[in-house]
């Protein structure tokens, strides 16, 4: 069944988008994308400076005492301290399958919880993974403090472009128009790779709304197709951005 609600909402973020940008006009929407882009580039550049600052000032501990405790309770053997040798890739992938963490994850995840392990002796199960999560956390958290902090400085300056254009009375042409849709396409598929990449997650978790959701879809079943099926199963990079904040 292609109109499931969830392709709904993936038509109408491209139509809704499309429309903007062609109301408004390439020049207001393609200032908008230049700041978009200027925010998750500097983001990117930045994040894993400001994360690790982040999670020396405490916030580390803050998120790595309950990842440890859900830790402890879903891996019988979590508390125990072993001799290095016996986290091998076996053992790493079986406490991501008790974990719940997503298949598509563990490749990136699974490099920096190996940084975490001693080379020789001893190490408390849980304490790489604790550590690799809280720290690829704070890289995140600090991904999204400086993408809305340059999204914002980039939001004023835009309204004062737009307001200097308004009194000098532009309007956009056919072209601007045109340009405004392609602008507008380019902005939806963005907030779709976002929201697509949640989904995914969510559906590696028993969630009765989520269950709901991927029967829907059809996710388990080849017969069936979708329009946000086929979005969510395209190759949309999700391992190497993963892999880009786990290092």
């Amino acid at each position: 069944m292609m109109f499931d609600w969830l392709s709904i909402v993936f038509i109408a973020i491209f139509v809704l988008f499309m429309l903007i940008g062609f109301i408004r006009g390439g020049a207001k929407e393609f200032w908008r994308l230049i700041f978009q882009a200027l925010a998750i580039g500097l983001a990117f550049a930045l994040c894993k400076a400001v994360g690790k600052m982040i999670y020396n000032m405490g916030l580390g501990n803050a998120i790595g005492d309950p990842v440890r405790s859900l830790f402890l309770s879903k891996v019988e053997y979590g508390g125990q301290e072993v001799d290095v040798a016996l986290l091998d890739e076996a053992t790493r992938q079986s406490v991501y399958g008790s974990l719940g963490i997503p298949s598509f994850i563990q490749g990136a995840f699974d490099k920096m919880v190996v940084e975490f392990i001693p080379e020789t002796g001893t190490v408390v199960v849980a304490e790489p993974f604790v550590k690799a999560i809280a720290t690829a956390a704070c890289t995140g958290i600090g991904f999204l403090a400086i993408y809305i902090i340059v999204a914002i400085i980039g939001g004023i300056v835009q309204l004062i472009i737009n307001k200097i254009q308004k009194a000098n009375g532009n309007k956009p042409g056919i072209v601007g128009r045109i340009l405004g849709l392609v602008v507008g396409f380019v902005h939806s598929a963005a907030i779709i790779w976002v929201v697509a990449l949640v989904f995914n997650i969510l559906f590696t978790f028993d969630i009765p709304f989520i269950a709901d959701l991927q029967t829907a879809i059809g996710w388990d079943d080849p017969s069936k197709w979708s329009f946000a099926k086929w979005i969510m199963t395209m190759p949309l990079g999700y391992q190497q951005i993963l892999q880009f904040f786990v290092h």
